[in-house]
């Protein structure tokens, strides 16, 4: 089950701490305009203004001043680009041993201590790329660790494919492999996309709007991909215990703004508000043979396809109404009362917690 997606961001940023961009030597902003990862926080990091189950951790800093991707003892630190570069395409910094170990100790184990922070045992790490167009013919890369962090194979092939729907030439480890995947006390998935910047910036290196949006549009669709069934699942599975204890759910907001995984043109229904809606609105949700506890459909018009569940046997079953603009309406009304909150708790933690009979 997966309820949250956590972002590293790790490249997007051209800026350095005050000082510090003055150590390099020889054309070091040709190198910075190359390999930084343009807007990849605009592109990835935008939903979470949405969506409080996206979590984005983004570096402030270049990756010419720390690499917070680089692995402790990189080989390329031979090179002179391990998490502090010192020698790059013949551009030069001169750092004393000092000096990296401050940078390790202050922003980079920083950077991962922000990371750990937000993952959880039911998260997902995506870790957040984009790559120069001159590389590779392909589109979109997927990056997987053969690993204990590899994802489901079967979600693998959805988030390929659902790139692929969309047009864009996508390919697993080509032209880069792996993804970041600092080990924690409990396992975890974790997958990279790198972006191809071809796919979002004008040959001058300038953001194409229309089809950056496009873009993004699709990474949105990508994260749906990800959580809305695992939610769902969750959801479907508690709805009468969710129910039974909707008096205390609203009473804690971290609770009632927690999302219950509709997709499509549901997708940011909170708890609070759904339960509100069925409590308020019996002659919309409730049916012979149970309650309307989720419903998708177009936004305009119907039908919808609504998830009823029958009260007696707690079994689940679909059915096609027409009362979409209504049911939406309703739970939209709800909602005012019940908002979408940041801090909000993943689903899993709530019924994890009435199950206890924490409040």
């Amino acid at each position: 089950m997966i309820d949250r997606i956590v972002l590293n961001i790790p490249h997007s940023s051209a800026e350095f701490p005050a000082g510090a961009k003055a150590r390099w030597e020889g054309d070091v902003d040709t190198q910075i305009q190359r390999w930084t990862d343009w807007y990849t926080g605009h592109l990835f990091g935008t939903a979470a203004l949405k969506d409080p189950r996206i979590r984005p951790v983004v570096f402030p800093w270049s990756r010419f001043f720390c690499d917070v991707e680089r692995l402790e003892d990189n080989p390329l630190e031979k090179k002179g680009q391990g998490l502090a570069y010192t020698n790059f395409e013949g551009c030069v910094r001169r750092l004393s041993e000092q000096e990296k170990e401050r940078i390790y100790r202050d922003y980079y184990l920083e950077h991962m201590a922000a990371v750990m922070k937000e993952l959880t045992p039911t998260s997902m790490l995506i870790d957040c790329h984009s790559f120069p167009s001159d590389l590779s013919d392909v589109e979109v890369c997927i990056g997987i660790n053969p690993d204990w962090s590899m994802p489901d194979k079967t979600l693998l092939m959805s988030i390929k494919y659902l790139f692929e729907l969309r047009g864009y030439k996508t390919e697993f480890n080509k032209p880069y492999s792996n993804s970041y995947a600092p080990e924690m006390h409990f396992p975890y998935p974790s997958l990279m996309i790198e972006l191809n910047k071809s796919t979002y910036l004008t040959p001058d290196g300038e953001l194409d709007h229309a089809r950056a949006e496009r873009l993004q549009l699709t990474i949105e669709q990508v994260y749906d991909r990800i959580l809305s069934p695992w939610v769902r699942e969750v959801y479907n599975d508690n709805f009468m215990l969710l129910y039974d204890n909707r008096e205390i759910i609203w009473k804690n907001p971290r609770m009632s703004s927690a999302l219950i995984g509709m997709e499509r043109f549901s997708s940011n229904i909170t708890l609070g508000g759904y339960l509100l809606a069925v409590e308020q609105n019996p002659e919309l949700f409730r049916r012979k043979r149970g309650v309307i506890i989720s419903f998708v459909g177009h936004p305009l018009i119907g039908p919808s396809s609504s998830t009823l569940l029958n009260l007696k046997t707690g079994k689940t079953s679909t059915l096609t109404e027409y009362k979409h603009k209504e049911l939406r309406a309703a739970v939209q009304q709800a909602m005012t009362r019940f908002p979408s909150l940041e801090g909000a708790l993943p689903l899993s933690t709530v019924v994890e917690m009435l199950k206890k009979g924490d409040r």
